[in-house]
């Protein structure tokens, strides 16, 4: 394998591998409760970039000018059983900035569902389609999806958002700025969700859109959940105000056991008429919990697409009036 420079940005997202590997490896459905020694992550740096890593402070002190130039912590130093230096995960992922570095192929499976859904269902016959993306790290990447596929054709898009990871993406200068008009809800920002939220609950009854795209953070017994009590009243006017077809992004890990503590309910997965997931070949526990739950009997839910890196579920009542259900689609 030819040697190749690590940025750091790389660097994290190999660490975060790892760590994912290592899930599989015990079977578990979380990352957080992990131990790996430094040693080992530098051995494996080493394989997978064919270029030898100096030694494990390198490896934790490239990390750590990471953090701090995101502003983010992500990992933490502690030691194994044996008494070696080792990583974990930090145990308060809460913020946008470090979630964003959390189940990256998964979300970016299904942004391209979204995408694709968008192409074939919502934007058709040429016409400007109305769009409202909701908060949250996974609707930033259908973000930049939708971005990299209008560049080049006739895509064309009217998106309202307060997350503020969409507006980084659609603000940038690129070929793709006359084929999506961006407009920006008002309210202040919210660094812990990334979001713009209002000071008062605000009407929404009137705002109209052909999709409405949300994400969770948790789904127990039918019902979906986030963390912050500051979006909370943004998440529940949007989804049972806003005039559109409601569509769920889920990379399957919000599938809870129990009743997630510390969580607020805003709704239920029955008022989505779609919901968008990863195809995963190897699924935890609570994503293969997900995947029976929705493709079970007592769901209301049905398998439209199902392609190559994602499926796309259909509520039984769901007001689909193109070319659903299709399958088998990459």
């Amino acid at each position: 394998m030819t040697k190749q420079r690590l940025r750091k940005q790389e660097l994290v997202t190999l660490v975060f591998q790892l760590f994912w590997e290592e899930a599989h490896r015990l079977g578990r459905s979380t990352i957080q409760s992990l131990v790996i020694p430094l040693d080992r992550v530098r051995r494996e740096l080493a394989d997978r970039t064919g270029a030898p890593r100096q030694n494990s402070k390198w490896i934790y002190t490239q990390i750590r000018k990471y953090e701090e130039r995101e502003g983010v912590v992500l990992f933490g130093k502690t030691r194994d059983d044996d008494g070696d230096e080792a990583l974990k995960v930090t145990e308060d992922l809460l913020t946008f900035v470090q979630k964003r570095h959390l189940h990256r192929a998964e979300k970016i499976r299904l942004a391209n569902g979204v995408a694709d859904f968008i192409e074939s269902e919502i934007a058709v016959d040429g016409r400007i389609a109305t769009l409202f993306l909701g908060a949250g790290t996974t609707v930033a990447h259908i973000a930049e999806v939708l971005q990299s596929r209008a560049a080049d054709s006739t895509l064309r898009l009217d998106v309202t958002t307060h997350n503020m990871g969409v507006i980084e993406v659609l603000a940038r200068p690129n070929r793709a700025g006359e084929s999506i008009r961006l407009s920006i809800v008002p309210g202040r920002f919210d660094p812990i969700t990334y979001t713009i939220l209002p000071d008062e609950p605000e009407p929404m009854c009137e705002w109209e859109f052909d999709l409405v795209v949300q994400g969770a953070s948790a789904v127990y017994d039918g019902r979906v959940y986030i963390e912050s009590d500051e979006e909370l009243a943004r998440k529940r006017t949007v989804l049972h105000e806003c005039n559109g077809l409601k569509l769920l992004v889920l990379t399957l890990h919000e599938f809870f056991t129990d009743l997630p503590q510390e969580m607020r309910d805003f709704g239920a997965l029955d008022d989505f008429d779609v919901i968008v997931v990863p195809k995963v070949k190897r699924p935890l526990e609570n994503q293969e919990r997900g995947l029976s739950y929705l493709h079970s009997v007592d769901s209301t839910f049905r398998a439209a697409v199902t392609g190559w890196h994602y499926e796309i579920f259909t509520r039984t009542a769901a007001p689909i009036a193109h070319s659903l259900p299709i399958s088998h689609r990459a």
